[in-house]
């Protein structure tokens, strides 16, 4: 009996043995999994930045040749001039103007152009890096380097939240601002769609979808805490000194790290945090979909036109820059745009006309922009 309960016994350890070494090797074949789909993932995305890359400068380069061999007819009309070869119409401050007086609802998607008179670097700008050499913003905004390196992440992140702190709004952000009151005390729909992390247009009293996020609040790093869904202030108020700065702490779970609340680029857009489906959903309601400081050429901003061009809706492209990327782009994507216009005027030069046309007190763009140059001149902006 003794014997029989021995060998029971040592079957019973040996069978423990396995499952508990099956269990560490199923774990550590999934964790290698999980490792091996994360590469495929981010691999997956950068390739498709590479191919929508090259694809571009194709397109750009086609677009550049035909219109050398095919130069665009000008036509008398002031207002309206055809411009490059797939049927864009150049139009004045006053033709938006009208467009907008006759809309029910209006949408204005803003890009890092626009404050970049404020002297906000754009995203993909390296100078408000925190070291001497430039680190490009793929690297730093990614959950990969993240998870990696936070410390190091934090470093940049202190260093462009108080560059955007330290900033006010400009000419253009007042001025969206007021056309939104304009539009609403006409019992109009005007929605802001923002891609600058900035909060400029907050300051400035805009309502916008932060599409990018806003690097004035944090979250959790961890997707499973509570945290995560909550946005917090930015932990630091006042710059820290130079190379002291610490890894905040979430104080829900109190061992993951928090992280800015915008979005990486290895992650996709959200309702809850980013209102995707919201900024959708206006524009498919909308009359008149303004385009000003930015391309509109990736991801969702590039949906967003592209839905507009298809319901028909009229896309005002302000800046002062014939924006060609977005031309091939459109192209590529075989979508109507018999309804495109462009205003070659910048954000903060046309938004005031426009508002100065629709409450009836006129002036001249030659006058505002002679007092845009003395107010940057005392600024220290240069145009």
């Amino acid at each position: 009996h003794r014997r029989q309960r021995g060998t029971l016994s040592q079957w019973q350890g040996r069978l423990h043995y396995l499952m508990d070494h099956k269990r560490s090797s199923e774990g550590a074949n999934k964790q290698r999994e999980e490792k091996h789909s994360k590469e495929d993932d981010i691999s997956e995305v950068l390739f498709k930045r590479l191919m929508a890359k090259l694809l571009r400068r194709k397109l750009c380069a086609k677009m550049a040749s035909s219109r050398t061999n095919n130069p665009p007819t000008k036509d008398s009309k002031e207002t309206e001039t055809d411009v490059g070869s797939i049927g864009w119409k150049q139009a004045s401050v006053h033709v938006v103007a009208e467009k907008i007086r006759s809309a029910k609802s209006v949408v204005v998607l803003t890009g890092a152009g626009v404050s970049m008179a404020s002297g906000v670097p754009t995203y993909n700008d390296g100078t408000w890096s925190a070291s001497k050499d430039s680190v490009p913003s793929e690297d730093i905004f990614t959950t990969k380097m993240f998870g990696a390196n936070p410390l190091k992440c934090w470093k940049h992140y202190v260093n462009l939240h108080f560059k955007c702190k330290e900033a006010r709004p400009n000419e253009a952000h007042g001025a969206i601002a007021k056309l939104e009151k304009i539009v609403n005390a006409r019992r109009g729909k005007f929605t802001v769609i923002s891609q600058n992390i900035d909060g400029l247009h907050l300051k400035a009293g805009s309502s916008p979808f932060e599409i990018h996020g806003n690097l004035n609040y944090v979250r959790c790093f961890d997707k499973t805490c509570k945290g995560s869904d909550t946005l917090f202030p930015f932990p630091y108020h006042e710059r820290p000194p130079k190379g002291r700065v610490e890894l905040p702490i979430c104080k829900v779970c109190r061992k993951s790290p928090l992280r800015p609340s915008v979005l990486f680029f290895d992650e996709c857009y959200d309702e809850d945090i980013y209102g995707a489906y919201s900024s959708m959903s206006a524009v498919m309601d909308a009359d008149i979909l303004i385009v000003t400081g930015t391309e509109g050429i990736i991801s969702l901003p590039l949906k967003l036109i592209s839905v507009a061009a298809e319901q028909k809706i009229d896309i005002i492209d302000i800046n002062p820059v014939f924006n060609e990327d977005l031309i091939d782009m459109l192209g590529c994507l075989r979508v109507p745009h018999d309804r495109l216009w462009w205003v070659k005027e910048s954000a903060e030069t046309a938004f005031p006309v426009i508002n100065e046309e629709l409450t009836g007190t006129k002036d001249s763009i030659r006058k505002l922009k002679t007092k845009l140059r003395i107010k940057s001149i005392l600024k220290g902006l240069h145009y």
